[in-house]
């Protein structure tokens, strides 16, 4: 026939793409359209990739699972590595996504915080003096405000556990720093049982 292989391919996947803004993506064979593929200045015939972006992220997943799979411990140090580096910019946009989710979602910060109350009122005891719970509360603004490091009220029993519940009275708390609080959690506290 004298055609070469080359335009062969050339005007089977640039008329693919010419027909109607779609083209057919290599690896799934759907049409779609050519907004659903990357730009490729190499391709010459219409300046797209031949497989399309989810298949193409498909195919990244894989490559990086396999890849992390062969090489466990190397995946493990890098990715300490990389949070230990990058923490306080993590912490930052931790902060920035948290203050977006409550502009877009109130309701549920306000449920979630409806819940902590109902806890706390349940697991609260008659004899429990709200004065010193109150100081507490207060302690740990005091301190945040004086040192510039936040400190919480910690209870050190935790109010809700798998495998205790604590009391919410000034016997059950202790103002800590927020770093150690979030650390110990609700996994741990003092004469716990293995």
């Amino acid at each position: 026939m004298g055609v070469s292989r080359k335009s062969a391919i050339i005007a089977r996947w640039g008329d693919n793409a010419a027909r109607n803004g779609t083209k057919e993506c290599r690896i799934c064979h759907h049409r779609k359209s050519v907004e659903d593929f990357s730009k490729d200045p190499s391709n010459k015939t219409d300046g797209h990739r031949a497989t399309c972006k989810a298949c193409n992220l498909k195919r990244m997943y894989l490559t990086r699972k396999a890849w992390i799979e062969r090489n466990r411990e190397k995946a493990n140090t890098y990715s300490r590595e990389w949070q230990r580096r990058n923490f306080a910019d993590r912490r930052e946009l931790m902060r920035e996504r948290s203050a977006q989710n409550y502009k877009k979602n109130p309701h549920s910060y306000i449920e979630a915080n409806a819940k902590k109350r109902v806890v706390c009122r349940k697991a609260t005891p008659k004899w429990s003096i709200r004065f010193f719970v109150n100081e507490a509360y207060a302690l740990a603004k005091l301190r945040t405000r004086l040192t510039g490091i936040e400190w919480q009220v910690d209870h050190i029993v935790p109010l809700l556990s798998k495998k205790v519940c604590g009391l919410h009275s000034h016997t059950n708390i202790a103002v800590i720093p927020k770093a150690d609080n979030y650390a110990k959690g609700n996994r741990s506290w003092p004469d716990m049982p293995c």
